[in-house]
């Protein structure tokens, strides 16, 4: 009789964790927001113009940084977005596309330049492109900077670490700089890094990655 009350017991109990653990809600992009509001202790806004959209502007180190989120509604279901920023004011853009024919590239020749630029604004200089992303097409307004850049084993690392292949094979990088703003974005895809769905568990890691994109902000403006 006792080990059929302690049998009967222990059943309540593993149905009772089943349906705590089936019962709760998934998590709101709006409580996720101000989960990551309240650990950078920042200030959260919409962002004008975007549905489903919002960014934190927060110091850390005594620079300021934007997380922004998506939530884009697709044909099936909807796609969320995330972005670390940190402004430079530096007029730096670097982007990268899986390696094809040429492996290094400047304004002249990256997307969405004046075809006829390409006659009248030879390349200045190669890139010197560490080993590690040679597998990518390196685009820059500024190779000298970039080269300097390359030079500094910490900022390759920092590269390297968002350096991602996904399921097709295609090799990229999760991190870029736009007109001075140094964008790292969040994949939503599991293979991705960083990842949304494994930040969203431990927001803690944010921390680490404006570590990450303020050594390359700071080696930026010391190149000047």
């Amino acid at each position: 009789m006792i080990i059929f009350s302690v049998i009967i017991s222990i059943v309540f109990l593993v149905a009772i964790i089943w349906i705590n653990s089936h019962s709760q809600k998934p998590e709101t992009s709006l409580e996720f927001m101000k989960r990551v509001e309240k650990l950078t202790e920042g200030k959260s806004e919409p962002i004008l113009g975007e549905e489903n959209a919002q960014r934190i502007r927060f110091s850390f180190e005594g620079e300021e940084f934007l997380f922004e989120y998506f939530l884009i509604k697709g044909l099936e279901q909807e796609v969320e977005k995330a972005f670390l920023k940190i402004e430079t004011q530096v007029p730096l853009t670097i982007q990268s596309t899986e390696k094809k024919q040429r492996s290094v590239m400047t304004q002249s020749s990256m997307p969405g330049a004046v075809k006829n630029s390409q006659a009248s604004m030879p390349y200045a200089e190669s890139l010197h492109v560490p080993p590690s992303l040679r597998d990518l097409e390196i685009y820059t307004n500024k190779p000298a900077l970039v080269n300097k850049l390359f030079d500094d084993r910490k900022v390759v690392r920092v590269l390297d670490s968002f350096k991602n292949t996904n399921a097709q094979g295609f090799t990229f990088l999760s991190l870029k700089v736009l007109t001075g703003t140094i964008i790292l974005e969040f994949s939503p895809l599991k293979s991705g890094h960083p990842n949304l769905l494994v930040f969203k568990r431990d927001i803690h890691s944010l921390e680490n990655y404006a570590d990450q994109l303020l050594l390359l902000a700071r080696k930026i403006k010391s190149l000047l």
